[in-house]
């Protein structure tokens, strides 16, 4: 699930954005400095947001790798698994249990001790994993529920991920869609929330702007680049590279930018 063009970046991640974007209603239509003002958040909040939904997306996934897919019955395409061992731990440092029930269903419950840009952040959850029809030539598909916290310097972070994993016959992910929801509170301000889809090649971020604009990241996940849309308006190209998005308005009367999200 990794990209080669981004770091990996822990759940926290995300929390160090949060406090750039709020929860005010949105209008139908935004005036110029408005406008610009949304985008201009939205976009630090996909320089941090990339690699952090990713960091979540690796998680699932390595936790999901631990485990030893039955072999199929004669025409069946649902498969089991069972814990390797009732104890884990990732190369991340996160590390927990596993317990299996008999129908296949596994139950993840981890935590563990992130570091971040220089400082750490602590992480649990919990993470269900339900054994569910695979694809034609795959090996497994589960279906996650996925909940997980993490306390840093700047507030508790959460993420609620649901969606659907599918793995090859050497264990590895081959395909996924996952939406997650994340909300933030911030030790000094409101709470905020952020929707992230994720798949091989998709990214897509929905948030609501400081000043009260809705808008939609939908970018390719391998080169980070697409549009981002306010009020259901394609307003701009934008592009990503490491914590860094450039905009491009398509407006001439805007000045385009770049924009580096601290953290």
């Amino acid at each position: 699930m990794r990209r080669r063009t981004h770091a990996t970046c822990s759940l926290i991640g995300i929390a160090l954005l949060a406090a750039l974007v709020g929860c005010d209603s949105a209008s139908d239509v935004l005036d110029a400095d408005d406008l610009v003002a949304d985008v201009e958040a939205g976009a630090d909040a996909v320089g941090l947001a990339g690699p952090s939904a990713d960091a979540s997306a690796d998680m699932i996934g390595d936790m999901l790798g631990l485990l030893a897919p039955a072999q199929a019955a004669a025409g069946a395409r649902t498969v089991g698994s069972a814990c390797p061992a009732p104890a884990f731990e990732l190369p991340s440092g996160v590390a927990g249990t596993c317990t299996a029930s008999e129908t296949g269903t596994v139950t993840f419950m981890f935590d563990g001790t992130i570091v971040v840009a220089g400082g750490s952040a602590t992480v649990a959850g919990t993470f269900v994993a339900t054994p569910t029809v695979a694809p034609a030539g795959a090996a497994a598909a589960w279906l996650v529920d996925y909940d997980a916290t993490a306390t840093g310097t700047r507030g508790v972070s959460t993420w609620s991920v649901i969606g659907t994993i599918v793995l090859d016959d050497a264990g590895a992910v081959s395909d996924f869609d996952l939406t997650m929801t994340h909300t933030f509170s911030p030790t000094d301000g409101p709470t905020v929330q952020v929707t992230v889809v994720l798949g091989p090649t998709r990214f897509e971020l929905v948030l609501t702007g400081p000043r009260g604009g809705v808008l939609r990241f939908v970018l390719d996940r391998e080169a980070m680049s697409g549009s981002v849309s306010v009020n259901g308006r394609t307003v701009a190209d934008v592009s990503i590279e490491g914590a860094c998005a450039t905009i491009d308005f398509f407006d001439a009367s805007f000045d385009d930018r770049t924009i580096c999200a601290e953290g």
